[in-house]
């Protein structure tokens, strides 16, 4: 469920302006302000945010850059140690919403 939060807060935000590369910090905020708006869970630690992306990106979902570099990082170490990379879409932003629309809620939150 989480994980699935996260990418429709990355959908939300690319979709608004698809050349944009939202930092980690940004995407946890908005996280977990998607959380308080709809009540959905508790949201996760931010220690937790950053094993659901490294998850994701080790799945090959997303990419985490630091700044000033172009290689993806290796490991998540802490949150606040990556709070200022980017985070880069790995797949098509139609197969997100794809995915995402076969749940009503998640269709919801994406159409929003």
């Amino acid at each position: 469920l989480h994980q699935k939060l996260l990418l429709a807060n990355l959908y939300l935000i690319l979709h608004q302006d698809s050349t944009h590369k939202p930092t980690v910090h940004l995407l946890f905020d908005r996280y977990a302000s998607l959380i308080r708006q709809h009540r959905i869970v508790e949201s996760v630690s931010r220690s937790e945010f950053g094993d659901l992306l490294s998850n994701a990106e080790s799945m090959g979902i997303l990419s985490l850059i630091a700044p000033g570099k172009r290689a993806k990082t290796k490991t998540v170490d802490s949150v606040s140690a990556i709070a200022n990379h980017q985070v880069v879409l790995s797949i098509p932003l139609d197969d997100v919403a794809h995915g995402l629309s076969e749940n009503h809620l998640f269709k919801q939150i994406i159409s929003s």
